[in-house]
């Protein structure tokens, strides 16, 4: 089996677009399935089902991640807060680039965290594999 790593490097600090007070106040998560969050990075094995979510051995650990905009762990963002927010193209992120764009537009007063969406990490032979998200 591979290791393979999604690595966020952006999302510890609470990156969001728009004016000083509401990036102050509004902070980025990201949930895996199974509800546990990271900030920094999350390790999984090829073809584990704890974490890659196709169960196979395919040389890419997908993960289901969502994600979560709270001023405080439990209150939901203001929806203008987020509206100048995107990810940076990368591949393995158009799921969740997507899922943020439909959570902007859509999303309901209260609602804290996106639809969930596949991030595919490949596991890059022997070197442990990586997807770099930077949020703008």
């Amino acid at each position: 089996m591979r290791t393979s790593g999604l690595l966020a490097v952006a999302l510890a600090l609470g990156v969001l677009a728009g004016a000083p007070p509401a990036s102050a106040r509004c902070r980025l998560k990201v949930q895996l399935a199974g509800g546990s969050f990271f900030t920094r990075q999350a390790r999984c094995v090829d073809g584990d089902p704890a974490c890659d979510s196709d169960s196979k051995l395919d040389t890419t650990c997908d993960f289901q991640a969502s994600l979560c905009f709270s001023t405080d762990g439990v209150t939901a963002c203001d929806q203008g807060d987020l509206g100048g927010m995107s990810i940076a193209s990368a591949p393995g992120l158009g799921g969740l680039s997507n899922v943020l764009e439909q959570f902007k537009a859509t999303a309901t007063p209260g609602t804290l965290c996106t639809a969930a969406a596949t991030v595919a990490v490949p596991t890059n032979g022997k070197k442990k594999g990586q997807v770099v998200m930077k949020v703008l």
